[in-house]
This record gives structure tokens, sequence and C-alpha cells, in this order.
């Protein structure tokens, strides 16, 4: 016997992966529209029992010259500078966010000098740090040169 899914339309949920939408993000739409609670690994468990292809993953950039450990992979200047790289990459829109939110959040960047900076031997992994005139140019804080 075949466990039954707590998942309402696969349907539904194969467009929002096709669309981009996160696991986590899926989870949260699934519970507003019905009433149902499916963790993010749920769907990660569909895509592959469906046998639907992986999600590209974005290429190498200079937004992320870091390599980046999995426990810091779920913080929020992680997921803007991923969402970034995308944009930047041309890749599909992957937030039910509006694309303003991260625009927004870059401008908020720029307007208090700020840059995103990893690091991997800390907690937390990610921190906003003033950005050095003449050195870091983007949204992210260039790793020193040996």
């Amino acid at each position: 016997m075949v466990a039954r899914t707590k998942i309402e339309s696969v349907d539904e949920v194969r467009r929002w992966y096709e669309n981009g939408l996160t696991y986590k993000e899926m989870s949260r739409l699934h519970m507003e529209k019905y009433g149902i609670e499916v963790s993010p690994s749920g769907f990660a468990s569909l895509r592959r029992r469906m046998g639907w292809d992986p999600r590209i993953a974005v290429g190498p950039s200079p937004l992320m010259p870091w390599d980046v450990r999995e426990e810091h992979r779920s913080s929020y200047l992680y997921t803007m500078l991923r969402r970034e790289i995308r944009r930047r990459q041309e890749m599909p829109w992957i937030s039910v966010d509006p694309e303003e939110k991260l625009d927004q959040w870059i401008q908020g960047l720029r307007d208090n000098g700020a840059v995103v900076d990893y690091r991997p031997d800390t907690k937390m992994g990610f921190f906003l740090t003033y950005a050095r005139p003449g050195v870091d140019n983007d949204i992210v804080r260039e790793p020193k040169v040996p």
C-alpha cells in the first residue's frame, strides 16, 4: 500500500517548482491555500519520487566568491545574494516575493555604504559591513587577496 501524500495538487506543485519557488515557499503557500502543513523536505521528496529534473544551480559569480558552509545557507543574506546572482545570470525568478524587494534591499546596502561579508568560522556566517572605498565596488566584500 502506498502512503497518501498530504500534498493536495501535484500538478500545482509542479508549476510552483517549474516557476522556481523554493521548497520553503511551497510549504508556506500550501499551508495558506489548503490549510495543510507539508515540510519543505516533503516537497523535495515529491520531486525525487516524481523524477522531476533537479534545479539548475546558479553558476560561478563574483557575488559568491566563498565556499559557503551548509549551516549558513539558510541565512537571509545568502538568499538575497543568490536571488541577485540568478537575476544577473538572467535565470528565472525564484521567489514569491516581488523583485522590488530585492531592489530595495540592494538600494539599502548602497544607501548605507554596506556590503555582505562571509566568515565561515562564525556561527552566523554572513554579516553586513561597511564597504571599503575603491575596494568593495559591488554588494559583497571582496575577499582578501593572499
